[in-house]
């Protein structure tokens, strides 16, 4: 499976990074205190077209024109507004502070595109919120529409945000509200509207029956990996439920929503929260939602005045140092660092002592596997930095890196005095507990993970981990609940299943291993790639038939991983030594895959 990095820091990031098709109108978290960077290294020179605008709820940089820089920072204001006034009460901070990046035009954003499984740029991706332990970037280009907004990137920064709200949320809820609130639109007086129906939805709505809304409640209805015409159901009527809950008949429901999510944990299942929550039963709920579907138009919520700016701020130019450090940072969280290093070196040569440039030059050594080199920074720049969260923290997750487990939990203990609400600090002791064996101090570092940012993708990443580290009765439950709390649709459920088999069986659980492989079976397409995996592990096909199936070098990774993992199992040692070096000299780097084909090769041939 495609991931973007090697390193703890970098292996985690793939549970935070989602990309999106443009970011105009993303709701911000809490602000970036930045001085003008010529008062903070005085010796380099200014910027010709980089600039910064900063103030309270977000700083904004780019080499964009001023007024572009303005009208990002209106549009992110108005969407916050729009979530805060359908979701009283709902918390749109977090402890990271988040930097929203605006370049100019979409050629000069290309070369920091996101990637996709093959490393190469998305080029029709017009820009990308990504999530890192200690900061928060919403990356993006102008574009020739100004009122163009991104459904997609809307639609995924909402589910950030109910993830720092809530815990648990129904698959069918979290991509209910998600829907909802992509369609987000404000427009140059201001004026900001959300709630407009999704042409797409409302034609998947009347082109087939839906399934009973009792089902939708239940978790009986999903998507089958986001693919086929049953998943666009799902996502229709989600957003149809949600739309009718919000703004049908006056918008009399609103908070209800709210009030289920509350009843939830407390209640016998979802149907009983969702009778109490909505007042009525489910019978007489479907019969006023089938026809509120049947409507010619939709409502939507019109909210004026939102995205107005109370003290307009002065922009201020940036210096080369700062905006090299930026540049190559932004390309160390995608995983590609030959591409980051010639502006990691320029920040450096410009201003030696550039603290965030140390700190990412070492993040970019542990890229290319120089441990030795960046532990050498990231202690120095510990030492002298004692107060930076970002210092502690990398040098925390270099150490795990390079299995120092007992002295990775000093420094991230350090890292959470300084920001005790770190979601991906706590992540991180809990990984290098688990390292030790120490599962009850793991365990209550992963509550504290779930507690300030519940996500299911917290839980795939630590059975992975597991696994890599031979952690298997660690490994086994994560990879479940990562299932049970995504749901089996999800298109990292069936990598989870593979992670649970090969524990399952290692454990000696043969008929829990089957049962993980026959559910995940039922929601596969024909012919997929991951169906195939399946049937190997199934013993439906052999060795040779799994390997010509793949079709590419990133299914020749996972295939001949899984294949090098199954024949250690059974005592083929030798064999599984030749697959497992193929994936070290061949395999895809940057998949999950290749770090447990080497954590394996390296097992065998030590002899453990």
């Amino acid at each position: 499976m495609f991931d973007t990095a090697e390193s703890l820091a970098d292996r985690m990031r793939r549970v935070t990074m989602t990309v999106a098709m443009l970011a105009v109108g993303l709701g911000c978290v809490t602000a970036v205190a930045t001085q003008p960077a010529s008062a903070q290294h005085p010796g380099v020179k200014q910027s010709r077209d980089w600039k910064a605008l900063p103030g309270t709820g977000l700083d904004v940089v780019g080499n964009a024109r001023e007024g572009d820089l303005r009208r990002a920072r209106r549009e992110i204001t108005a969407f916050r507004a729009a979530l805060a006034s359908l979701m009283p009460g709902i918390r749109l901070s977090a402890p990271e502070p988040t930097t929203l990046v605006v370049f100019k035009d979409h050629p000069s954003f290309t070369e920091f595109a996101p990637r996709d499984g093959k490393h190469r740029r998305q080029l029709n991706v017009g820009g990308y919120f990504s999530k890192s332990a200690d900061r928060n970037y919403l990356v993006l280009p102008v574009h020739a529409n100004r009122r163009t907004t991104s459904e997609t990137a809307l639609h995924e920064y909402t589910h950030f945000v109910i993830s720092r709200n809530f815990r648990d949320v129904p698959l069918w809820l979290n991509e209910g509200l998600a829907e909802f609130y992509s369609t987000f639109e404000v427009n140059d007086q201001g004026h900001a509207i959300v709630g407009k129906a999704p042409s797409s939805r409302i034609d998947t709505l009347r082109s087939d029956r839906m399934p009973p809304l009792r089902h939708l409640l239940s978790g009986a209805t999903i998507p089958r990996n986001f693919r086929s015409s049953d998943t666009a159901m799902f996502y229709a009527q989600s957003w149809l439920f949600v739309h009718y809950m919000t703004l049908a008949d006056g918008g009399k429901r609103q908070g209800q929503i709210v009030k289920y999510l509350q009843l939830l944990p407390t209640t016998t299942s979802a149907e009983a929260a969702a009778r109490e929550a909505f007042g009525t039963t489910l019978e007489a709920l479907e019969h006023d939602v089938i026809r509120y579907s049947e409507r010619d138009q939709f409502p939507a919520l019109g909210l004026a005045g939102a995205a107005s700016e109370a003290q307009p701020q002065e922009t201020a130019a940036m210096n080369e140092a700062d905006v090299a450090e930026l540049k190559g940072r932004l390309l160390v969280e995608l995983g590609v660092a030959r591409e980051a290093a010639p502006y990691v070196e320029r920040a450096l040569a410009l201003d030696p002592s550039h603290r965030a440039g140390q700190i990412t030059q070492g993040r970019l050594l542990v890229l290319e596997e120089r441990e030795t080199e960046a532990l050498a920074i990231l202690v120095k720049v510990a030492q002298e930095d004692p107060g930076s969260f970002a210092a502690q923290y990398y040098l925390g997750s270099a150490l795990y890196n390079g299995g120092r487990y007992q002295d990775a939990i000093v420094a991230l203990d350090r890292a959470l005095k300084i920001s005790p609400k770190a979601a991906s600090a706590w992540f991180a002791v809990a990984l290098a507990t688990m390292a030790l064996r120490q599962y009850d101090q793991s365990d209550s570092a992963m509550a504290q993970v779930q507690e300030l940012y519940s996500a299911a993708d917290w839980h795939y990443a630590r059975a992975h981990e597991a696994l890599r580290l031979g952690r298997y009765d660690a490994a086994l439950p994560e990879a479940t609940t990562f299932i049970e709390r995504a749901g089996v649709g999800d298109d990292s459920a069936p990598y989870a299943a593979f992670i649970g088999v090969i524990a399952a069986r290692r454990l000696g659980l043969v008929e829990r291993a089957e049962a993980l492989l026959t559910r995940t079976a039922s929601v596969l397409l024909p012919r997929s790639w991951p169906l195939t995996v399946v049937q190997f592990m199934q013993g439906r096909l052999n060795a040779t038939e799994f390997l010509r199936k793949a079709q590419d070098n990133g299914q020749r990774t996972e295939a001949n991983t899984y294949l090098g993992m199954h024949l250690a199992q059974i005592g083929q040692n030798d064999e599984a030594i030749k697959h497992l070096t193929w994936v070290k000299e061949k395999g895809e780097r940057h998949y999950t895959e290749y770090a447990l084909a080497i954590a394996e090769l390296k097992r065998l041939q030590s002899g453990q």
